[in-house]
């Protein structure tokens, strides 16, 4: 069932407290990035809330002045798939858990590219 970013709880309902040493969009992607704009449109959340929910559960991180958000895990948050956000987040980029939250994501898999 997916949630709302402006329902999660500030405890969450998936992963786990920010960790500098999360995996994020590293090395990165500009196919699974998105901005600040897009990850509001997709969560329903404000532009407040999506960062909090970037620092707090290593959805995005700040790259220069600018957000980078990972659409993969923004998805698996948003659609409560811990197995999937964990895996991403410490660095899987091809196990099973995690091809299913790029698929889920819509985002083509590393491996899939030219």
């Amino acid at each position: 069932m997916t949630q709302s970013v402006s329902a999660a709880t500030s405890g969450g309902t998936v992963g786990r407290p920010f960790d500098s040493g999360f995996a994020v969009l590293k090395p990165y992607d500009p196919i699974d990035a998105i901005g600040i704009k897009t990850a509001c449109e997709l969560s329903g959340g404000s532009r407040a809330r999506v960062i909090q929910l970037c620092e707090q559960y290593g959805l995005g991180r700040k790259i220069g002045a600018r957000w980078a958000i990972s659409k993969v895990a923004l998805h698996a948050f948003l659609n409560d798939d811990q197995e999937g956000l964990s895996a991403y987040l410490a660095g899987d980029r091809s196990g099973p858990a995690v091809i299913c939250a790029y698929r889920a994501a819509d985002v083509p898999l590393p491996s899939q590219r030219g």
